[in-house]
């Protein structure tokens, strides 16, 4: 048969949790709208009459799948807030409709929380920066930027050992003031140039990771 298209959004926004297992201090309950599209390549004529009946099918149980797929089918300590996952959720949904007897590939286009779950968010990101905690006195004051690969070996129970001091020079207050400069967040998108609120760590239009 041909293929055809049948788009979905979810009705409501809907739950799920957020559990990273690299970060165990990130476990959200939030919500999420999801809009996408489904390359349908065959259906089941027992069950479906028409290309219409198979469109309403999954266009009526967006919400229901997309469920099923975060609370069933998602892998436990797995953050789904990676752009990089949006494949694996996609194919999680391909899952689902196959056991609706629908085949086809399906696309995320958009995957966004609600205001109040993406303030959460930002907070325990916020919360997770402020794990870092270096080890500081006046004389010794290491400069070390989030991301940055440290020698496990320099690592004390509250950061960095005061007795391991790494060859790292302090910066001076310009220093450190042009440094706070290059860490300003992304307001556009630099792949769609898509107006970005802060705290994101996708485009919520193209999908694009920062």
């Amino acid at each position: 048969m041909e293929s055809f298209r049948a788009l979905f959004g979810t009705v409501k926004p809907v739950e799920f949790r957020e559990f990273d297992s690299d970060q165990p201090h990130i476990d959200l309950d939030m919500e999420v709208r999801v809009a996408g599209k489904v390359e349908v390549s065959d259906y089941n004529p027992a069950l479906y009459s028409s290309q219409d009946e198979v469109k309403t099918t999954i266009r009526d149980n967006t919400d229901k799948i997309l469920w099923e797929v975060f609370f069933q089918e998602w892998p436990g300590g797995k953050s789904v807030m990676r752009s990089d996952y949006m494949n694996e959720v996609a194919k999680l949904i391909d899952k689902r409709l196959a056991a609706r007897g629908i085949i086809g590939e399906t696309e995320i286009v958009n995957f966004f929380l609600t205001p109040e779950s993406e303030e959460k968010y930002k907070e325990a990101r916020e919360i997770d920066i402020s794990q870092l905690k270096f080890y500081d006195d006046v004389q010794y004051r290491p400069q070390i930027q989030i991301g940055m690969p440290v020698d496990p070996s320099f690592m004390g129970m509250g950061g960095l050992s005061p007795h391991v001091q790494p060859d790292i020079h302090p910066m001076t207050p310009e220093e450190h003031e042009e440094a706070e400069k290059k860490r300003t967040p992304l307001k556009f998108c630099p792949n769609c140039g898509e107006k970005l609120s802060e705290g994101l760590r996708f485009c919520p239009n193209c999908g694009e990771k920062f």
